[in-house]
């Protein structure tokens, strides 16, 4: 690899306008200099667009735009579609990096000839992103441990691009999509896991993480990890989770659906998803499933008394 490869910046835009700017600045104002910031509006309605526009003559941008909504996993695809560089790093449209992030990053690439992505720590903050709340990294031995057999990963992620094609890329219909890109990634080469706080996380209450969207994504990390299994076993790669332990996620979830669609007071879905979660492990989490099948009734009971 060239020691100062060109690094495309990849950013899927969906109605983060009073963010979009502070997103893309930090990416113009890196250190490192040999880079291109590509970007794909997914159907924004509202100031992301004229943000944009005013931008597309811009000699380090490149802007596509999807003519309506096709969500994140289909918006990134087409993002690293349109990307040029060697290395590919993700950039949400509601975030920032710091000054050095893509230059630290491809000194990792530089030491580690091997390595086909190389995930980083991040540091959440508020709205105003004045000052970091925590700092979060996946502290993982992938000697020991497989992301598959672990469950899940989480980071800032940077890859090679070939060897993104190789892996065969986003699932264009995922929301977890980067879950499913950790295990396929992983499956054709080595991923590293580094201590470096270079990435912004802003928390809002636009974010993807609000309750009803984690379970979406939740069940989409599911099907990810599924989908993962049965492709390790065609191709004799034991690094899988055991069916009881992929159970216990099943159950976790149909136990949270359970529990946020009572809140709502949707009754019958909430039983819905509580009889799955018998179903999945009939024995695991007994007592709470016995107070969650008696709970609502009586709360229904005292509702229309």
């Amino acid at each position: 690899m060239n020691k100062a490869p060109l690094v495309s910046i990849i950013m899927a835009s969906y109605n983060n306008g009073q963010y979009l700017n502070a997103a893309i600045e930090s990416a113009l104002s890196q250190s490192y200099d040999n880079l291109e910031i590509i970007i794909v509006d997914d159907g924004s309605t509202d100031g992301s667009i004229a943000t944009l526009h005013s931008l597309e003559h811009h000699p380090r941008i490149r802007i596509d735009y999807n003519r309506q909504n096709r969500g994140v996993g289909f918006t990134k695809r087409k993002c690293v579609e349109n990307a040029t560089g060697e290395i590919c790093a993700i950039l949400d449209s509601d975030d920032a990096l710091t000054e050095k992030a893509i230059e630290s990053f491809v000194r990792v690439y530089n030491e580690n000839p091997d390595a086909v992505m190389v995930v980083g720590g991040f540091e959440y903050y508020d709205e105003r992103m004045e000052e970091p709340i925590r700092r979060k990294w996946f502290r993982f031995d992938i000697e020991e441990k497989s992301i598959l057999e672990h469950g899940y990963a989480f980071g800032w992620d940077t890859f090679r691009k070939d060897a993104y094609e190789q892996a065969g890329g986003y699932d264009a219909g995922q929301t977890a999509e980067d879950q499913d890109l950790y295990f396929k990634m992983e499956e054709i080469g080595r991923v590293i896991f580094i201590e470096e706080y270079l990435y912004k996380y802003r928390q809002h209450d636009r974010g993807i993480s609000k309750i009803n969207n984690r379970l979406d994504v939740r069940y989409d990390h599911l099907r990810a990890v599924e989908s993962a299994q049965e492709r390790r076993r065609r191709n004799g790669d034991d690094r899988v989770m055991t069916e009881p332990e992929l159970s216990k996620e099943w159950e976790d979830y149909y136990l949270r659906c359970c529990m946020y669609a009572f809140e709502r007071r949707a009754y019958a879905d909430s039983y819905r998803r509580l009889w799955k979660s018998f179903r999945v492990r009939p024995y695991g989490k007994l007592f709470l499933k016995l107070n969650l099948l008696v709970h609502p009734v009586k709360f229904w009971r005292r509702q229309t008394s």
